[in-house]
């Protein structure tokens, strides 16, 4: 296949799902004319991460065409908008203006079409990242297993009558199953999802498997998926009520195009051994941030006990005492830091370091030149080094 014609195809495929998203939010306003600005951004940022995996998948797709991630997140893309189309027009067709064809249908494809698309979305591009192609072939047997089971749940979902509702969200009647076989895939349901997650668990088994195994390429290729979902599942530590359209929802949609995002990166190579530098300033502002919240808390507790009528000078003297320990707390936790997690960095300053100290000690030019040759390829480890020196 041409990459001209591989790229129109991934085109084509984008462009259809922005249709069927555009048209979703056609619907959308067709049904809630007077919707406020804040419920309209809360679903944009909500739908964020939709558009990172549709954008990546376009940019997979036409670059590495021979990645079947790209091709997958753009299936899921153009799912992703056919399921938001259904549930606008089932709303529009049975609530909206009533009577109109196929309402109910598209109200029972909302029901249950998201679970083959969410359930490939979140399994086989962890299962074949970063190259496309499973870690081993025994793992041939879990890319099927799961394939089954996306299947057979979907199904489940559509036949179930169990949390079954209609196009506002009231429980109603399934009206594509019946009284008979109703009772056996509400259980099967609950039976396939355990058996999802358990998929869920092997794919992050692979990721660690090819991250022992690997080489430094795809190492630095998993940390970024690593730093995305270690993000994803911070978020799910927010004590806070999620799918309420509040702030929390705005970033739940900002974190989770973050997994999208880190697989374009990694995929495409863009800026790729950033990720070290990236980790290790991500882990000292959250550090520092952590412990100076401490400090503040602690200074305006015991202030307060000693001054319980007045606490204007204890949070004064907490905001005093945080602003003076950043500077240099931050450069503290920094170093440890980067030793930890950005070792190439920390190595390549301790011997500037140690260089600039050799020559204030004083040295002849002759074993300057040197020390710096040797410097610099300790520090950076390039192919070839070559010093140039003016003739005084």
């Amino acid at each position: 296949m041409s990459s001209g014609r591989t790229s129109w195809r991934a085109s084509f495929l984008w462009a259809l799902g922005l249709t069927a998203y555009l048209a979703s939010g056609w619907l959308g306003f067709l049904n809630t004319p007077t919707v406020g600005w804040a419920e309209v951004f809360a679903t944009l940022a909500q739908g964020f991460a939709m558009v990172g995996v549709g954008v990546v998948g376009w940019l997979i797709a036409s670059r590495r065409p021979q990645n079947p991630i790209g091709w997958i997140y753009l299936g899921c893309w153009l799912g992703g908008g056919a399921l938001a189309l259904a549930n606008t027009y089932g709303r529009w067709a049975t609530v909206t203006r009533p009577g109109a064809p196929v309402g109910e249908t598209a109200v029972w494809l909302m029901n249950w079409a998201f679970v083959p698309v969410i359930g490939t979305l979140v399994t086989y591009p962890l299962l074949l990242f970063p190259d496309g192609h499973l870690p081993t072939p025994r793992w041939r047997k879990v890319a099927w297993a799961t394939g089954a089971v996306i299947v057979l749940w979907s199904v489940s979902f559509a036949l179930s009558g169990a949390d079954y509702t209609d196009a506002q969200s009231r429980s109603a009647a399934n009206p594509y199953t019946s009284d008979s076989i109703v009772g056996f895939f509400d259980i099967s349901k609950v039976v396939l999802a355990v058996t999802f997650v358990a998929l869920v668990i092997a794919m992050v088994v692979s990721l660690v498997v090819r991250f022992r195994r690997g080489s430094e390429l795809e190492r630095a290729q998993l940390k970024w998926l690593i730093l995305a979902g270690v993000a994803s599942v911070l978020f799910l530590m927010l004590p806070s009520d999620h799918g309420n359209g509040d702030w929390v929802d705005i970033l739940g949609g900002l974190v989770w195009a973050l997994l999208p995002i880190s697989v374009g990166i990694a995929i495409l190579r863009y800026r790729l051994y950033e990720i070290d530098r990236i980790i290790s300033r991500t882990v000292t502002y959250t550090a520092v941030i952590v412990i100076l919240v401490g400090v503040y808390l602690a200074i305006v507790g015991s202030l307060s006990v000693v001054l319980p009528e007045n606490g204007a000078p204890a949070v004064a003297a907490a905001t005093l005492a945080a602003a003076a320990l950043f500077r240099p707390l931050l450069s503290l936790v920094k170093v440890r830091v980067d030793r930890r997690f950005n070792r190439s960095r920390y190595d390549a300053r301790i011997t500037a370091d140690e260089f600039a100290q050799r020559v204030r000690d004083g040295s002849d030019t002759d074993a300057v030149e040197a020390d710096l040759v040797s410097s610099v390829t300790r520090a950076m480890e390039p192919s070839q080094v070559s010093l140039w020196v003016r003739d005084p």
